[in-house]
């Protein structure tokens, strides 16, 4: 987002500009023998909202709407007065403004914009005489109950269930040369759709986690795509810009949690490979071989202590260290059920784990994925338990007080939701 200030008169030439219908809402207060101007919106969209009502009377408080044209708003915000619905009021305002500038996608009141927005934000020169907490109920028989001026404002000026009472004249014009209107994610790239009056010869600049800088240009598609190598960045932006002016961004960070952008999951091939990227960590283990049966105390206890920590995932046929691919040469069905058995007898509590084979390049891998336990603490051998946590790529015997820690009644968050080992180390699950 950017911002900053100007005088009025910057605002007059941007409004005469506006070629866009303008939906205009004003809020009113009976002032003497005339009428006077408490809030106003103006919003140039290219698709403004289907509302019918022209006049909402409620006796010394009326509101009006109307669509108008750019040049009108700038001629009645110039002269201190206007006339809407064969309605005249004063609307005097102070000469300084402040603006901002809002990506696409961005609220405004309960709706959110598809398109990037400029919002200028001025102030009433009639002194406050108005004590909106006085009003009480807004009642009419032709227009609808309000229990107060704030609710009423918030409805039918912003559009939202949050009471407003600023005495503000708000103007949102939106920006239409160019704007990205969609995007896509797989494990592997991601594709922008770019929508607008004008779009060509604009650029498209992508830069996230572990990635160089990337540009691209809109074409004769108005779409760009990138390849994602490492999978999808936790963190970066996606620009549109021309020259040295952005016209829209996106946020990385943001795209998924505000639905920003259409995800496909990846599948078990895809993880696998972005897993072996990630290398070895406190939620991720490889193992070149499935263990034997002689050994495989070594395996159960980073069973555990995924266990008793936020879960992890066991990489077999995947060298130690280098996450080289190495493959296993075992028949899958065979091995998940003898590693089932393994955990089954020898771990206790039973933790939530799934086992999961695919070949990558021709050669197969397996994976044992264990779930942060809600039961903890988890250890080996039911006759004398052990007990063990993960500290960085590495498996420990649990200390006295860790012990102790883990057999309290678990904390869980707000949501009360156990983490998905996969989503903690950055992937998805199928």
């Amino acid at each position: 987002m950017e911002s900053g200030s100007g005088k009025l008169n910057d605002l007059l030439p941007v409004l005469e500009a506006v070629q866009l219908a303008i939906s205009l809402r004003v809020a009113l207060t009976a002032e003497g023998s005339g009428w006077l101007a408490r809030a106003m919106v103006a919003d140039a969209f290219p698709e403004l909202p289907n509302d019918t009502w022209a006049i909402r009377n409620y006796g010394p408080l009326m509101f009006l709407q109307a669509q108008v044209s750019g040049p009108q708003v700038a001629k009645w915000l110039s002269e201190g007065s206007a006339t809407v619905n064969g309605v005249v009021f004063a609307c005097s305002l102070n000469e300084h403004q402040n603006w901002t500038r809002h990506p696409s996608h961005a609220s405004y009141g309960s709706d959110v914009v598809p398109w990037p927005y400029t919002r200028y934000e001025l102030r009433f020169t009639t002194p406050a005489q108005f004590n909106a907490s006085s009003v009480g109920f807004l009642l009419s028989d032709d227009a609808p109950f309000f229990p107060d001026y704030g609710t009423a404002v918030a409805k039918l000026l912003y559009r939202s269930d949050r009471a407003q009472a600023d005495e503000i004249v708000l103007v949102r014009i939106a920006q239409t040369e160019a704007w990205i209107s969609d995007m896509h994610l797989s494990p592997t790239a991601m594709t922008v759709d770019i929508l607008g009056t004008n779009p060509k010869g604009a650029s498209v600049h992508f830069s996230g986690t572990g990635l160089d800088q990337v540009i691209e240009a809109i074409g004769e598609s108005n779409s760009v795509r990138f390849a994602l190598p490492h999978g999808i960045p936790e963190s970066g932006y996606v620009v549109l810009g021309r020259g040295n002016k952005w016209l829209d961004y996106r946020q990385l960070s943001r795209l998924i949690a505000d639905s920003q952008a259409t995800v496909d999951a990846p599948d078990l091939v895809t993880q696998y490979e972005q897993l072996r990227y990630r290398g070895e960590g406190e939620g991720l283990e490889f193992k070149e071989q499935t263990p034997s049966d002689k050994d495989k105390d070594r395996m159960l206890k980073t069973v555990a202590a995924f266990a008793n920590g936020n879960g992890g995932v066991i990489l077999f046929g995947i060298e130690d260290g280098t996450g080289a691919l190495k493959g296993l040469q075992v028949d899958p069905a065979e091995e998940t059920d003898r590693i089932t058995n393994m955990i089954r007898t020898v771990l206790v509590p039973q933790p939530t784990f799934k086992i999961l084979s695919a070949r990558v390049e021709g050669k197969l891998v397996m994976s044992l994925t264990v779930e942060g336990g809600n039961n903890p603490p988890y250890g080996i051998h039911p006759e004398k338990p052990e007990y063990y946590v993960r500290r960085g790529s590495t498996t420990f015997p649990a200390r006295q007080e860790e012990v102790r820690t883990l057999a309290q009644p678990p904390t869980t968050g707000p949501y009360g939701s156990i983490p998905d080992p996969l989503a903690r180390i950055g992937m998805r699950r199928l």
